[in-house]
């Protein structure tokens, strides 16, 4: 009985500090970007050296799914899943390599390690327009690392820019919790470990629109304010399947 007790009390703790209720269900959010046409040929910037490189600030896939959309919750103090216990002692990183930063949209939380590498052997100096964080400005040589934590989130994507090559960026989302997603290259997104049965308020960016206030939803067209939708999940998978942008949206 006495050990019982003592796990019962440990479980009670973690409930206290998680904010998890009891008998609390999870759900997954899922869904597929698609672009209501087919874009033009991607175009090509110059970069430092006067050569022509992609421009990756809009990819579309060969089914129209469009790439580097975050969807993130914007709820505060929901209940945290035990499966995210320690999900931020892992350090998020950001590789310089040649030409591109990749990934071209990284999503952390707070106190979680960013690790910026270059894996090049030219020298680059990184600047992130943080706006709640102290901005950060290195010179990271070649082959080099630099190690950084935010301790506030970030209302939105802040931008990555290299100081002498404007065509290299990327961006950055620091957030207070660990449900964020950023669709692959095929448009697909997945925020897994949810909490179900509360009502969620969900956010949804991309870097050429800003704040997506407009969508189709299998056929339906819909409308999010300032690119924002609720929700309230049931427990398992919510699957919101294809959510159609329209092409003059990314015309910028």
């Amino acid at each position: 009985m006495r050990l019982h007790s003592v796990v019962a009390c440990g479980w009670l703790g973690l409930c206290f500090i998680t904010g998890i209720a009891f008998g609390q269900e999870w759900g997954t959010l899922k869904g597929r970007f698609s672009c209501s046409e087919k874009p033009p040929a991607r175009a090509k910037l110059v970069n430092r050296f006067g050569l022509a490189v992609p421009d990756v600030r809009f990819i579309v896939g060969p089914d129209s799914g469009i790439a580097n959309i975050v969807v993130w919750l914007r709820t505060k103090d929901v209940p945290v899943s035990p499966a995210f216990r320690d999900s931020n002692q892992t350090a998020a990183t950001l590789n310089c390599k040649g030409d591109v930063f990749e990934p071209h949209v990284l999503v952390l939380q707070v106190q979680q390690k960013l690790q910026l590498k270059n894996t090049g052997p030219d020298t680059q100096t990184v600047s992130i327009d943080l706006v709640m964080n102290k901005p950060l400005l290195q010179i990271l040589r070649g082959f080099k690392e630099f190690s950084a934590i935010m301790d506030v989130a970030e209302a939105k994507p802040e931008k990555v820019t290299v100081a002498i090559d404007p065509t290299m960026s990327a961006w950055l989302l620091v957030s207070p919790n660990p449900y964020f997603a950023v669709s692959d290259t095929e448009g697909n997104f997945e925020i897994k470990n949810l909490p179900a049965g509360v009502p969620l308020e969900f956010v949804v960016w991309h870097e050429i629109p800003g704040l997506i206030t407009g969508a189709n939803l299998d056929g339906e067209a819909t409308t999010w304010p300032n690119g924002r939708f609720k929700i309230e999940l049931k427990p398992g998978e919510n699957d919101l399947g294809k959510i159609t942008l329209g092409l003059q949206q990314f015309a910028k």
